[in-house]
């Protein structure tokens, strides 16, 4: 389910970010340390309203959890994505 991001999402909103760079390793590597995007995402991203979750459904004996994030920004009329992470693991599921 797309939703947008509430301040209960801040931890597992920047552990997608923080999952998917890892996955990446030299391809994509981890630009800002791990408390700083933590952080960013805590008091910036998600208060700003700029953040959106995809939230997978609990199904048997695991929790519903978020496993994509999307964030937008605008500026002078034009809104444009920002970040874009998928949990690894997820890709080939449908949503990402």
């Amino acid at each position: 389910m797309l939703r947008a991001a509430t301040r209960r999402d801040a931890g597992e909103v920047a552990g997608v970010m923080i999952e998917s760079r890892r996955a990446g390793g030299a391809f994509a590597p981890m630009a800002h340390a791990e408390d700083v995007v933590r952080r960013w995402v805590r008091e910036r991203l998600v208060p700003g309203g700029g953040g959106w979750v995809w939230e997978a459904p609990a199904q048997g004996d695991r929790a519903a959890q978020v496993v994509a994030m999307l964030a937008c920004s605008q500026a002078d009329g034009v809104a444009w994505i920002a970040h874009l992470y998928l949990r690894p693991g997820w890709p080939g599921q449908g949503i990402g």
